[in-house]
C-alpha cells in the first residue's frame, strides 16, 4: 500500500498538471448550475471568472499539501477578495459556490481517472472538507468587514450631520452634511439627551470596576440607540457625547409630533432601559439656538440624575426647582455648607432620603432601611442637632431637602 506522503505527492502532481482543465471544468459547472453566468460574454467568462476558478484550484492544491490548511498569504488575499466582492454587490453565496465547485471538480477528477486509487480520492475529500471550512470562515469575515465599513460610513455621516446641527454650523454646511447622510432636514426637532445611571457617575469605585461600568454603560447606550431610533423615524439622529448621547428627532415634514416623540421614548426607556435618565427640549432649525437646546437638554438630564430623581424622561418644568438650585452663587454655597456635616454621614443621608420618599412615615422608612423606628428617630434628631433644622417639621424638611440637593449639584459641577 502506498504511504500517505506518496499518495499526496502523486495527487498534487496530477492536480497541478491538470490545473487548466480543472479550472475550465469548474467554470463549466458554474455556468451549468448558475444560468445567470451564461449571459456573460466570452471575454468576461474566460477572463475574470476563469481567473477566479484558477485561484480556487491553486489554493486548494496548496492546501492539500498541508492537510487542508491555507497559508496566511492566501487567507489575507481571500478575505480581501471577499471584501471587494461584497463592495461590488456580489452575494457571498456566489463566492462560496465557486470554491465548492472547484473542490468537487478536483475530487471527481481524482476518482474518475484511470486506475484511480480510492485512498488517494479519500485523502483529497478529507482535505477538501477542512479547506472549505476555512474558506467559509474567511469569506464570512471578509463580507462582515465590508458590511461594517459600509455601516460605519453611513453612521459617521449621520453623526457628522448631528454634530453640525448641535454646533450651530452654517446652513449650507448642514445641508451638505444632510445630503451625504441621506437625511431629510426638519424645521423643528426634539433634542433629547440620554445618560448613564446615577450609580455609574461620580461613584468612588476601583479602576477595574470603573472600566467595567463604562463598558456596560456604552453597551446600554448602543442598545438604547438600536431600540429607540427605529421608533423615532428614519431621519432621527444619534450623536454620542461623552458618557451619554443626544438624539435629534424631527417633528415636522412627516415626522413625529412632540407628544408622540416623548411617548415613544418614554415607552422605550420604561420597557428596556429603566436606569437611564433623559432630558428633552424643543428647537427650531435653521436657528442659532440649537447648541443651547442641546446644552439645556443635557443639563436637565444631569440635574434629574444628580438630584436623585427616578430614571426617566424629563422636561424643563419637571426639574425647574432643582435646576434653579443648581445655579452657582452665594446662596447655593450657603445651602451646601449648612448640610455638609450631614453629608459626611451616609447613614444620615440615606435616612433623610427615605424619610422624604415615604412622606415622613417613620415605620415605613425604618422598614426600607432595615432598622428599628427608634433608630430613624435618633438619626433625624442628629440631623436637627447638626443643622439646627428639624426634619420632622415640614418647613425645615423642605429647607433640608433643598440644601442637600444644592450640595449634590455643587459636587457635580
Amino acid at each position: 500500500m502506498l504511504s500517505d506522503a506518496v499518495v499526496a505527492s502523486e495527487s498534487v502532481r496530477l492536480l497541478r498538471e491538470s490545473r487548466e482543465a480543472l479550472s475550465l471544468g469548474t467554470l463549466n459547472e458554474l455556468v451549468r448550475e448558475m444560468p445567470e453566468y451564461s449571459a456573460l460574454t466570452d471575454e468576461q467568462l474566460y477572463g475574470d471568472v476563469l481567473a477566479v476558478c484558477r485561484t480556487c484550484i491553486d489554493t486548494f492544491v496548496d492546501a492539500f499539501l498541508s492537510d487542508g490548511g491555507i497559508a496566511n498569504v492566501h487567507l489575507v488575499t481571500l478575505r480581501r477578495s471577499a471584501a471587494h466582492a461584497a463592495a461590488d454587490g456580489v452575494p457571498m453565496a456566489e463566492m462560496m459556490r465557486v470554491y465548492h465547485l472547484a473542490v468537487r471538480t478536483a475530487i471527481q477528477f481524482s476518482g474518475d481517472r484511470p486506475r484511480a486509487n480510492p485512498q488517494d480520492t479519500l485523502a483529497l475529500a478529507k482535505s477538501g472538507m477542512v479547506f472549505l471550512e476555512l474558506v467559509t470562515t474567511t469569506l464570512a469575515e471578509g463580507y462582515a468587514e465590508a458590511r461594517e465599513l459600509a455601516v460605519d460610513d453611513a453612521q459617521e455621516a449621520r453623526i457628522r450631520l448631528g454634530m453640525d446641527l448641535i454646533e450651530n454650523k452654517d446652513e449650507g454646511q448642514v445641508r451638505e452634511s444632510a445630503v451625504r447622510a441621506g437625511v431629510d432636514l426638519a424645521g423643528e426637532y426634539a433634542v433629547i439627551a440620554v445618560g448613564l445611571p446615577s450609580a455609574q457617575v461620580g461613584a468612588a469605585v476601583r479602576a477595574s470596576d470603573e472600566v467595567r461600568q463604562r463598558v456596560l454603560a456604552a453597551r446600554d447606550l448602543r442598545r438604547l440607540c438600536k431600540d429607540a431610533l427605529p421608533l423615532l423615524g428614519t431621519n432621527a439622529l444619534w450623536v454620542p457625547r461623552g458618557q451619554g448621547a443626544l438624539v435629534l428627532v424631527p417633528l415636522d415634514h412627516g415626522g413625529l409630533t412632540w407628544d408622540a416623540a416623548l411617548a415613544q421614548l418614554r415607552e422605550t426607556l420604561g420597557a428596556r432601559h429603566q436606569d437611564m435618565h433623559a432630558g428633552v427640549v424643543r428647537s427650531e432649525w435653521p436657528c442659532d439656538t440649537f447648541a443651547e437646546a442641546a446644552r439645556m437638554a443635557s443639563r436637565i438630564r444631569d440635574v434629574a440624575r444628580d438630584s436623585r430623581r427616578a430614571a426617566g424622561l424629563y422636561e424643563l418644568a419637571d426639574v425647574a426647582w432643582e435646576l434653579q438650585l443648581s445655579h452657582s452663587g452665594p446662596a447655593q454655597s450657603a445651602l451646601a455648607e449648612l448640610v455638609a456635616p450631614v453629608l459626611e454621614r451616609p447613614d444620615l443621608v440615606e435616612t433623610l432620603d427615605a424619610y422624604v420618599t415615604f412622606d415622613g412615615h417613620r415605620t415605613r422608612c425604618a422598614r426600607a432601611l432595615g432598622v428599628h423606628p427608634n433608630t430613624v428617630d435618633n438619626r433625624l434628631a442628629r440631623i436637627a442637632d447638626l443643622t439646627d433644622r428639624d426634619p420632622t417639621r415640614p418647613g425645615d424638611l423642605a429647607f433640608l431637602v433643598a440644601a442637600v440637593t444644592a450640595s449634590r449639584l455643587v459636587r457635580r459641577t
